[in-house]
């Protein structure tokens, strides 16, 4: 994600529930922000540049988060190319403490 993306011009809300009022003052559409959050819960690489990081928030998705790639463009390539080699994030998901036995 390179940043807030806006609801398309086609996108009518009476036809479509995804296709609602921009998230507060980011710009960023509902579809955009659905995505990202499917992204996350299917343990997809998620990279975003400075422009799309308040985006993350809306999406409820930690920029600190196991698989979130931020950064100047050329960083940001090589760390999410290396990602993309794994297709999942599966570190997103181990419990915060192992039972002991």
């Amino acid at each position: 994600m390179a940043g807030a993306v806006p609801p398309a011009p086609d996108a009518i809300q009476s036809l479509d529930v995804k296709a609602a009022t921009p998230s507060a003052d980011l710009g960023a559409g509902p579809r955009v922000v659905k995505l990202l959050g499917e992204a996350w819960r299917h343990a997809k690489p998620i990279g975003a540049l400075a422009a799309g990081t308040g985006v993350l928030a809306s999406a409820a998705i930690p920029q600190a988060g196991r698989g979130v790639v931020l950064g100047a463009s050329a960083e940001l390539v090589e760390q999410f190319a290396a990602l993309l080699a794994e297709h999942r994030v599966w570190a997103r998901f181990e419990p915060a403490s192992r039972p002991v036995g």
